[in-house]
């Protein structure tokens, strides 16, 4: 998500929500793109194709909203419709607060689930995701290290939902770089979501730590296709 896109569907591009110094611990990878083809046709899109696979994002970020503190995971998939702009279908996403979660759903028509989510920016970086106790996703560099590249990045773009949705989104911050290495880790439970069962059976291998201290998001209403 570093190219600068405009925003879609020649809508207006006001942002319901901008929320500065975010918190953000992300894994890049790819994964099996006739997966993704067949999961993404019911959508009226497809993933786009990097060496012939998926790029997928698991995404975990902390941030403050009028005072109120939040953290969310999200999964997405690079995507686009037959004649629309490139964003990323928005797979699968997790807040901390059952409440913002509950806006998410019934306001902005998003797969919002409340979940207990852990990340940390500071190297070595890491994120979790857990429901009623149970771990269900987890990641970790292995031990503390450079970055690989340090690079300002302003994404904007729209992110494709459901049911022929989407609300066009902005993310921006100095973000850090580092290869994902043998010694990393990433650990999926199975048949507990959906959506970790289609990072599983899609073999989603992440190839790099996307780690931001203090990013801006903003993102605007939702609109229809």
């Amino acid at each position: 998500m570093v190219t600068s896109t405009q925003p879609s569907a020649g809508k207006a591009s006001a942002y319901a929500a901008d929320i500065a110094n975010v918190h953000e611990v992300a894994l890049q990878g790819l994964a099996d793109l006739a997966f993704w083809q067949e999961r993404l046709q019911a959508h009226g899109l497809a993933p786009s194709a990097v060496q012939g696979q998926a790029s997928l994002l698991v995404g975990a970020t902390a941030a403050s909203y009028y005072g109120w503190p939040f953290r969310e995971l999200t999964i997405t998939v690079a995507a686009a419709p037959p004649a629309g702009p490139a964003g990323f279908f928005l797979a699968s996403a997790f807040n901390s607060s059952a409440a913002f979660a509950w806006v998410e759903r019934q306001i902005f028509r998003t797969p919002y689930r409340p979940a207990r989510i852990d990340l940390q920016t500071a190297p070595p970086p890491r994120l979790s995701l857990a429901r009623a106790g149970s771990p269900l996703l987890s990641a970790a560099m292995a031990a503390a290290r450079p970055p690989q590249a340090e690079q300002e990045e302003d994404w904007q773009g729209p992110v494709y939902l459901s049911a022929g949705k989407y609300f066009n989104a902005r993310l921006a911050g100095l973000t850090r770089l580092y290869p994902f290495t043998p010694g990393d880790r990433l650990e999926i439970c199975r048949g507990a979501l959906p959506a970790l069962d289609w990072l599983a059976d899609s073999r989603f291998t992440p190839t790099a730590w996307r780690i931001r201290a203090s990013a801006r998001h903003a993102r605007s209403p939702t609109y229809s296709r």
